[in-house]
């Protein structure tokens, strides 16, 4: 047998009054005649919430990944084309300054195409964030691994690009200069091996947050008293440090319920009314 403390807080503002515990960092409810969320697995007949921890819309992987892709299409609009200006515009620089278009000119160029796939990396980074960051998605176990496929397989073309346009860059050249002073277009997969870990680190974090929202949100319908008191007692036993309970009425079937945890547990009764003296007596 327990015994008990009692502590004040105050109902709900909607004038109902709401049981609830908290096992270690969970917050969970009763269901006598009350809706009322449960933080942990789903345990009995039970309503499902259709929102998120951050009352986002739920979705699936597929349909957040379809979101996200056209972002990532915007990204590769013209993209020949940007990564041409970009070399013809250093060559210009270079002229302008008066210098040839020669070995440090090409050495530049090759630069700032790497530079073009690092700012690339980071906007999709941004993109990702965009899409996901707040986002609540079921099953999103293979998630990190369909991210990084999408997004590695389009810096690779990136680099592919780059790779070309360095080569036409040097083309004109080439032949009156040594090709082993000129930067090589294998360069382009260098750099891109050098993205992949910082990308997928940011990736995985991305996931790793994801699934720490994905605690599924319970409500039981009123008079589904049989299917909280079900979860209640599930929660309970598997407690392994402390319960909280915040609830406006402590009643008898609370500490029934609360029997089954381990002896070890600490338990702690928060209420703004204190227990009637028959269940003190009791409990």
């Amino acid at each position: 047998m327990r015994g008990w403390n009692a502590a004040g807080t105050g109902p709900r503002r909607d004038g109902g009054h709401l049981q609830s515990a908290r096992c270690k960092s969970s917050i969970c409810g009763s269901a006598e005649g009350h809706q009322c969320p449960i933080h942990r697995r789903r345990i009995g007949p039970s309503t499902v919430c259709p929102r998120g921890p951050r009352c986002g819309e739920r979705a699936s992987p597929e349909r957040r990944l379809d979101i996200l892709k056209p972002l990532l299409d915007d990204l590769e609009i013209n993209q020949a084309t940007v990564l041409h200006n970009l070399q013809q515009k250093v060559l210009g620089e270079m002229v302008a300054i008066g210098r040839e278009a020669g070995v440090a000119a090409q050495h530049s160029v090759s630069q700032a195409l790497q530079d073009a796939m690092t700012k690339r990396s980071e906007e999709m980074l941004s993109q990702l964030h965009r899409v996901f960051d707040g986002a609540y998605i079921e099953h999103c176990e293979n998630l990190a691994q369909q991210l990084k496929t999408e997004t590695l397989s389009r810096l690779e073309a990136m680099g592919a690009a780059a790779s070309l346009e360095l080569q036409r860059s040097i083309g004109p050249i080439g032949s009156s200069i040594d090709l082993q002073s000129l930067p090589s277009p294998a360069v382009f997969a260098e750099h891109l091996n050098r993205l992949k870990p910082k990308l997928s680190a940011e990736i995985d974090l991305i996931c790793a947050k994801l699934e720490a929202t994905q605690t599924q949100r319970l409500f039981f319908k009123k008079g589904d008293v049989f299917g909280g008191n079900r979860a209640l007692r599930a929660i309970f036993e598997s407690a392994r440090r402390s319960i909280d309970i915040i609830d406006t009425y402590l009643g008898a079937k609370v500490f029934d319920l609360l029997e089954v945890s381990d002896d070890s547990v600490q338990i702690r009764l928060i209420s703004d009314k204190p227990p009637d003296n028959a269940t003190k007596q009791a409990y």
